[in-house]
């Protein structure tokens, strides 16, 4: 037994040289190893053999083919407003002229917006009413389905007081309003269902001061008594392109809960939003048959504005910047509306 020992350990040496030597001429033949994309670093042994025996490396399982890197599917950033599109609107809708109500140049702004909507894939609804003095004028209506049946309403006046192109009275509402539609065509739109109006013939058309409106009054008049009950609040974009600061009006005969929000969100946002009460009789923009009807509403504008009316309101009077301020807080504020927002502003 003594002297059989140096034999049988040169056979295991033997045999463990011989394994080693496969285990080498495997690694060879695999060549380096390249972690799969994810896989954790460092050296990791594969095809691991049984106690005892050796794995010949003619048997060894090759690596697999090398696959692609899937990329993550990225959702597409949500469209922020975009000022220099809204002034594109701006410019396109004063170089009609002067926009009285009942004209061939309101009518033609009108078109323009239809076309515009059309171009963003809506299928706006043109309202066709007539005027005191016997013309005729309209509305352009455009609805965005929300999550909810609650209605949230969005205005701006088509139409200027002559001898005024309306640049900032009212282009900039009218171009605002379009950038805001660009924005939520693609179907990421707030949670409420959302309905903007194009009014026409906001200015009064004649001497009879109470001889305005007619776009907001017709379309308030012909709202079924259910539709007013889902309406959660309306908004007059109007003269929002000149002037240092936003203000939100009401006449105060109705719930001023809008003009509380936008002052209150527009100080998270870093704007200071005053409030002033419109003191005109029959107010002075299309907030005025909403509240009347009592619906929260606010005319949210700029009021320092020493050229409306006349002629030096062009599409280069209005401020760029300005635009874009009011433009990306409405756009802000309206989709951050929510059931909670909801029944604030109709006090429950």
């Amino acid at each position: 037994m003594g002297r059989a020992l140096p034999r049988i350990a040169v056979v295991v040496v033997a045999v463990t040289l011989a394994a080693a030597l496969g285990w080498f001429g495997a690694v060879r033949l695999l060549g380096p190893r390249t972690p799969a994309p994810g896989a954790a670093t460092g050296t990791e042994v594969t095809g691991t053999a049984s106690s005892g025996t050796a794995t010949p490396a003619v048997e060894t399982t090759p690596p697999p083919e090398p696959t692609a890197t899937v990329e993550p599917t990225r959702t597409p950033e949500a469209e922020r407003f975009d000022a220099s599109r809204a002034m594109t609107h701006v410019r396109a809708v004063t170089a009609l002229g002067v926009r009285k109500g009942g004209s061939g140049a309101e009518s033609r702004a009108a078109a323009y917006v239809v076309d515009q909507l059309r171009a963003m894939g809506y299928e706006p609804k043109v309202e066709t009413f007539k005027l005191t003095n016997g013309a005729r004028s309209r509305n352009v209506v455009v609805r965005i389905p929300g999550e909810v049946e609650d209605v949230f309403v969005i205005g701006a006046h088509i139409d200027s007081k002559p001898p005024s192109p309306g640049g900032n009275d009212n282009a900039s509402g009218v171009g605002m309003l379009l950038e805001l539609a660009r924005v939520w065509s693609d179907g990421r739109g707030p949670r409420l269902t959302l309905e903007l109006v194009f009014f026409g013939s906001e200015e009064i058309i004649d001497g009879v001061s109470s001889h305005h409106h007619f776009g907001s009054r017709y379309r308030v008049s012909r709202m079924p008594e259910a539709e007013r009950g889902r309406t959660a609040g309306m908004i007059s974009l109007d003269m929002v392109g000149y002037g240092r600061t936003i203000n939100t009006r009401t006449m105060l005969r109705g719930p001023r809960s809008l003009s509380d929000m936008l002052i209150r969100e527009g100080r998270r946002a870093g704007l200071t939003i005053s409030f002033l009460k419109d003191g005109g009789r029959t107010g002075w923009s299309d907030h005025e048959p909403y509240e009347n009807a009592g619906i929260p509403a606010a005319w949210l504008g700029r009021q320092q504005d020493p050229v409306y009316h006349s002629a030096k309101d062009t599409a280069s009077h209005v401020q760029p910047d300005r635009l874009g301020q009011v433009g990306e807080f409405v756009q802000t504020f309206v989709e951050g509306l929510d059931g909670e927002a909801v029944a604030e502003l109709r006090g429950d």
